[in-house]
Order: C-alpha cells, then sequence, then structure tokens
C-alpha cells in the first residue's frame, strides 16, 4: 500500500509540472505498468503463501 501512496505523490507533482506534456504521456504509461507489475507480484506472493 505505501507504494501506491508515493505513486499519488508523484503523480500530483507530475500534475503541476504541465509543461511536460509528452513526458507525462510516457510517465502515465510507466506507472500504468508499475500498478500491473505491483498487482502480479502480490499474487505471485499469495501463490507462494499457499
Amino acid at each position: 500500500v505505501g507504494h501506491l501512496l508515493v505513486l499519488k505523490e508523484v503523480l500530483s507533482n507530475s500534475i503541476r509540472i504541465r509543461c511536460f506534456t509528452i513526458f507525462d504521456d510516457t510517465f502515465l504509461e510507466f506507472v500504468n505498468f508499475l500498478i500491473k507489475f505491483s498487482s502480479v507480484s502480490e499474487e505471485d506472493d499469495e501463490t507462494c503463501i499457499v
């Protein structure tokens, strides 16, 4: 859960800096990748426990 709070903070910072629209597009793709990766790793942790 902690990394999601960090992502929120980083996202709010990137929203303040709206000049970098190209950077924001790639950054949003990167954030989506991080969210997918974190959800996958959480599923892996559950399977390891089972």
